[in-house]
């Protein structure tokens, strides 16, 4: 993808888990809710969700006690929404 494109996803990214916050959704569920903004694959969100909790702007919370089968649910922190805020991107 291009820088662009990278930047475009992790907005987009942000800003649908902002709107769903409290609530967190797995990565092929923010794929779905993502790709018609954005043509991206499931690999690219997996990967730009990973770079965003690098920066402390999401968490991870795996599921095993619901279903060990279940992919981990993705949320925003609160300092994500404090950069989505910032930024107005929301």
């Amino acid at each position: 993808m291009k820088p662009e494109e990278l930047r475009d996803l992790r907005v987009a990214l942000l800003r649908e888990l902002y709107r769903l916050q409290p609530l967190g959704r797995r990565a092929v569920v923010l794929h779905k809710l993502v790709e018609q903004e954005v043509d991206c694959t499931v690999a690219d969100v997996n990967a730009q969700l990973a770079f965003l909790r690098g920066k402390h702007f999401l968490c991870e919370v795996k599921a095993d006690d619901i279903s060990p089968v279940l992919d981990p649910f993705w949320f925003i922190t609160t300092e994500g929404m404090v950069h989505c805020e910032a930024k107005r991107l929301v």
